[in-house]
């Protein structure tokens, strides 16, 4: 018999393997990140650019010292006020802290590189954008009922736990097969940290219901 196993934070699924210590490699990154007192040099390598917008470049980031790969989506901030930003990244840290749910990928770190550019770190989730999936796949109604309801449920879980995402829209959604249908919401708290974006929940529901009126239900 095949035993599931799933990251005891999120609820994502997980491996076996000891070096996670029992976690998926997105909370184990999260939880390091949070504990992690050296902030002399960036503990994350660049791998590749993942894409760029007026904000700065997202890159795929493998964090240093992990004893097996872990990823991070870094977004290297330009012309940022580093103070401002870090400031807000340890206002929000708690609230971060408490979100743990498979569907919201979210900010883990903020700091400095060794030029003194500003980095903000967030959980990597691997995927296509939403509209892109559905467009190179044929998605019965089912399918994209279960997406609205992942949705959904990421979304709650994120203003239970007191974090707004003042971003949502399609290209902050990605979707995955492997493994089943598994949808997420990337970037909760970036609009806030690296932009100083102030909203309520509200702007996050109706972004939501924006998204699920394109997925014709």
């Amino acid at each position: 018999m095949t035993v599931s196993l799933v990251c005891p934070q999120c609820g994502r699924a997980r491996t076996a393997d000891p070096a996670l210590h029992g976690l998926c490699p997105a909370c184990l990154l999260a939880a390091v990140a949070s504990s992690d007192d050296d902030d002399r040099e960036c503990p994350y390598e660049v791998l590749a650019p993942i894409e760029e917008d007026a904000l700065g470049v997202t890159y795929l980031a493998q964090w240093k010292r992990a004893p097996v790969p872990v990823f991070a989506a870094l977004k290297v901030v330009r012309a940022a006020d580093g103070p401002a930003i870090l400031s807000r990244f340890h206002q929000w840290q708690p609230a971060l802290a408490r979100l743990h749910h498979p569907g919201a990928a979210k900010v883990i770190d903020a700091g400095l590189t060794m030029d003194g550019s500003v980095y903000i770190a967030s959980q990597y989730v691997a995927g296509s954008p939403l509209f892109e999936m559905l467009s190179r796949q044929s998605f019965g109604r089912g399918d994209r009922v279960e997406i609205a309801r992942q949705l959904t449920e990421a979304v709650g879980a994120a203003h239970v736990a007191g974090v707004v995402h003042l971003q949502l829209d399609a290209s902050k959604v990605k979707v995955s097969t492997a493994g089943g249908l598994h949808a997420s919401i990337v970037s909760f708290g970036l609009g806030a940290i690296a932009e100083g974006r102030v909203g309520g929940p509200d702007i996050d529901r109706l972004a939501l219901e924006h998204l699920i009126r394109r997925l014709d239900l």
